[in-house]
């Protein structure tokens, strides 16, 4: 499941960049979240990944997705 996850937050990435949309399908965004909450922090600790980015309880799946990957919604 983690090279799926990746591929949902590089596309993320990709739109970011791009100046395009950034909403992920949500299905998608909570698969990526449910994934990465259990590898992010071994993740950070071999670089993958910055620091992570706090938001809301209240965040969608993929704010708290972006979040986990360091990356700021």
């Amino acid at each position: 499941m983690v090279p799926i996850t990746d591929m949902i937050v590089h596309a993320w990435d990709l739109a970011k960049a791009t100046g395009q949309s950034t909403t992920l399908d949500a299905g998608l965004a909570e698969l990526g979240y449910n994934v990465l909450v259990n590898v992010a922090e071994f993740g950070r600790k071999n670089g993958a990944f910055g620091p992570e980015i706090t938001v809301p309880v209240t965040a969608s799946f993929q704010d708290r997705m972006l979040g986990l990957s360091g990356r700021q919604p």
